[in-house]
């Protein structure tokens, strides 16, 4: 006898009362999300969007919010963003090297033209400061070990390249320590310096304020730029700021351009500031609302399932010799295998690896 399916449980009500409780729910919804009443005590709004910073001023009636100033927070050629993007070399040759989607050749190819061009970059770096001897040393530590790849090129073995690539990372390390702390503070002390221009040109109040920072989907965890606004309320006497003062919205990256001020500020922040009076009311809890009311009655029931029953059938054609089976380990060449092989410390070793589930090659640095 076929079980009856949770979700089609019914109450008994009848359908023509059941069609008017979803249309009260629906008038619930409808007036949540389109309320503006959160916003009353809402003068200012940070947002902080594709590395800009842009500064909203409410009108009297706390209706409408007109954009009164806007910062580039780093421009297209800034130390900030080339220090970055040294940086990033050791990943781009990670992601090259490991791309399954190329055969060997194609891949020698371009870390051919990736050598040339790091060594144009360094011969046209200037050497003037310990910041630019540290980006030297990250551009020529690269170039050394592209070199040397390029050289065993008839005779690579996966070992080699392993034992390479940990030893030049272990060479770039420190200057990429110092990168990711010199970058760190250009940033945070740009948000600082752009904060403290606006409290001085545009009366900017920090207690009537509030910030909203959209990130990619699946952000850093201790996003800087988040930290920086946590500890900017504290400073001023506001504790646990997060969704009470500053909100991180996650978006694919492809969809920030579709996420317009008003979107953010109307819709987004006076929800969410609503949704702060509700908890608030209906719990003494202003964060009732940001988690799910059902969280606490999931593990209990949850420990009630039963687990899934495995359908015979399912079992047919599955030898447990072919489960996990790499398809990179079938290749003839141990150039090609190389290159399909994921980091040690850095690459796992692939003898026994399943291709089912992801491999993480090494935490980007920032």
């Amino acid at each position: 006898m076929t079980k009856e399916k949770s979700s089609m449980i019914n109450l008994g009500l009848p359908e023509n009362m059941a069609i008017q409780l979803e249309n009260l729910n629906s008038d619930f919804l409808n007036h949540h999300f389109k309320a503006k009443s959160g916003l009353e005590s809402v003068d200012w709004v940070i947002i902080f969007k594709e590395g800009i910073l842009s500064l909203h001023k409410a009108d009297s009636s706390h209706t409408e919010y007109t954009k009164v100033a806007e910062e580039l927070v780093e421009s297209r050629f800034s130390a900030y963003n080339q220090i970055k993007q040294i940086s990033h070399i050791p990943l781009l040759l990670l992601e090259l090297l490991h791309d399954n989607s190329q055969i060997a050749e194609q891949k020698f190819e371009k870390l051919t033209f990736i050598h040339d061009k790091l060594i144009e970059i360094h011969h046209q770096f200037p050497a003037h400061d310990k910041t630019s001897n540290h980006q030297l040393s990250i551009l020529k530590q690269s170039i050394d070990f592209i070199s040397q790849i390029m050289s065993k090129k008839p005779q690579w073995n996966i070992e080699g390249i392993i034992q390479l690539y940990s030893s030049y990372l272990s060479n770039i390390s420190n200057s990429l320590e110092y990168n990711k702390e010199f970058v760190t503070k250009i940033q945070l002390s740009r948000f600082n310096d752009i904060t403290q221009e606006w409290i001085d040109e545009q009366g900017l109040d920090l207690h009537a304020t509030r910030a909203i920072l959209v990130a990619a989907h699946g952000p850093r965890p201790g996003l800087i730029e988040f930290q920086y606004y946590i500890d900017l309320f504290a400073k001023i006497g506001i504790v646990d700021a997060e969704n009470e003062r500053v909100y991180n919205l996650e978006q694919l990256p492809q969809h920030f351009s579709l996420l317009t001020d008003k979107d953010l500020i109307q819709d987004f922040l006076a929800v969410s500031e609503k949704n702060k009076v509700i908890g608030t009311v209906f719990a003494d809890d202003p964060k009732m609302m940001f988690s799910d009311v059902l969280a606490q009655k999931a593990p209990g029931v949850l420990h009630a399932l039963p687990k899934p029953e495995t359908n015979p059938l399912s079992l047919l054609g599955h030898s447990k010799s072919e489960k996990g089976i790499c398809p990179m380990r079938t290749q003839n060449s141990e150039m090609n295998r190389f290159f399909s092989h994921p980091s040690s410390t850095v690459l796992s070793k692939i003898e026994n690896q399943d291709c089912s589930s992801p491999v993480n090659t090494f935490t980007s640095y920032f």
